[in-house]
């Protein structure tokens, strides 16, 4: 007998949590009409005073629930895992100081370009204050991200193609486990318009992960069998 495959969809809505939902019905009172996701129950997950707000009622096809976090670090790629059921007792540190040296040194002989910059930054803070010499020199812009423990590459694909950028961001992921430097890697490509940068289209060309350790289970895979 087949079995019929069970797919389960999950909807992120980027940066609006429950307390940033109740700051803008406060902000915008009357304003915010959020009819579909009543329905799916979200006023039934707002604190008592908000639930007026929500004059739809659910219609009993969605399960909602308000969740906090249960894992150590509350890095956006920690907390899409544990969204999934995959829990991480591991810390990982920021890089207000940028990367160690001897890091960036390696990496350079091994993709034969020099970084540069090195700062943690904001993603266009860090492309508009050195596009100009990432043109000049073909030295990828490495910077710190200030909400998550990774480093950031931004590289131009007319200057350095797309192909290259993967096997850099390889390189910088392979040499960073290599040394013991708990760090995502993601290289962002940049897309000059109208005399202003901008990140282009494969900005999503990769983004090299800390491996999930054994034992991190069950995950909504296992849990979504077992229920069903």
């Amino acid at each position: 007998m087949k079995h019929k495959q069970q797919t389960a969809l999950l909807m992120v809505i980027d940066a609006v949590g429950l307390s940033t939902l109740e700051y803008l019905l406060d902000k915008f009172p009357g304003k915010v009409k959020l009819p579909n996701l009543s329905r799916l129950g979200l006023g039934e997950i707002v604190r008592p005073e908000y639930r007026k707000r929500f004059p739809v009622k659910s219609a009993g096809k969605a399960y909602a629930a308000r969740v906090s976090q249960v894992s150590a670090t509350a890095d956006s790629l920690v907390g899409h895992r544990e969204m999934m059921g995959v829990l991480d007792d591991r810390t990982y540190d920021l890089f207000p100081d940028g990367f160690d040296k001897k890091y960036l040194a390696e990496l350079a002989k091994r993709i034969g370009r020099k970084t540069f910059f090195n700062k943690m930054a904001a993603g266009m803070e860090a492309i508009e204050l050195n596009a100009a010499e990432h043109e000049r020199t073909g030295s990828p812009i490495a910077y710190a991200s200030k909400c998550d423990p990774l480093i950031q590459l931004a590289m131009n694909e007319a200057v350095i193609p797309v192909h290259e950028q993967h096997k850099i961001a390889d390189t910088a992921f392979a040499l960073a486990m290599e040394m013991g430097i708990p760090m995502r890697i993601h290289p962002s490509d940049l897309a000059p318009t109208n005399n202003h940068w901008k990140r282009g289209p494969h900005i999503h060309i990769g983004d090299f992960h800390i491996p999930v350790e054994p034992g991190y289970v069950p995950t909504i895979v296992e849990g979504y069998i077992h229920l069903n």
